[in-house]
C-alpha cells in the first residue's frame, strides 16, 4: 500500500474516474479538463496519498464491504409514557470488515471537525450557517 502511494496509479484511477463519472467520456484526457477540473483531480489524488491511503496502510487487515452505501440504525424508547423511536443515518463512504467479523465504517472527512461540546441542544441547533454539525462523524464499529 506503502508503494501505491508513491506511484502513478492513483493519479491514473483518479483521471479516470473523472472521465468515467464526470466527464462521462472514457477517452477524455487531462488536456480537456478545465482549470477548476484540473485543482479537484489534484485536491483528490493528494487527499488520497496523504489521508486514505496512510490510513489503510496502519489498518491494513480488513475487507472493502461496501462503498457509498446508506446505513441507518433505529434507537427505540420510552418518555412521557410513549414508546419513541430514533433513526440515525447516513451515507458510508466505505464498510470495511475486519478479520473478527466487526463492521468498520469510514466517513472520509475533508474539513475541519469542531468537535467543542456545548450539550445536546447544539448536536440538533447550529448557529453556523450553511454548515452541518459534525460531532457525530468518523468510524464506528458494529458487530
Amino acid at each position: 500500500m506503502r508503494a501505491l502511494t508513491r506511484s502513478s496509479e492513483v493519479e491514473k484511477a483518479v483521471v479516470a474516474a473523472i472521465n468515467e463519472n464526470y466527464l462521462q467520456d472514457v477517452e477524455a484526457t487531462v488536456e480537456d479538463y478545465s482549470g477548476n477540473l484540473l485543482l479537484v483531480k489534484d485536491i483528490v489524488i493528494r487527499y488520497i496519498r496523504g489521508g486514505v491511503l496512510p490510513y489503510d496502510a496502519a489498518h491494513d487487515d480488513f475487507t472493502v464491504e461496501g462503498l457509498e452505501e446508506r446505513i441507518g440504525q433505529e434507537f427505540a424508547f420510552e418518555s412521557a409514557g410513549k414508546s419513541l423511536r430514533v433513526v440515525f443515518g447516513g451515507l458510508a463512504d466505505r464498510i470495511d470488515r475486519l478479520p473478527d467479523g466487526t463492521l468498520r465504517v469510514v466517513d472520509y472527512k475533508t474539513g475541519e471537525p469542531h468537535l467543542d461540546f456545548q450539550g445536546v441542544e447544539a448536536l440538533f441547533f447550529v448557529e453556523r450557517p450553511n454548515s452541518v454539525n459534525p460531532i457525530f462523524y468518523r468510524r464506528c464499529s458494529i458487530r
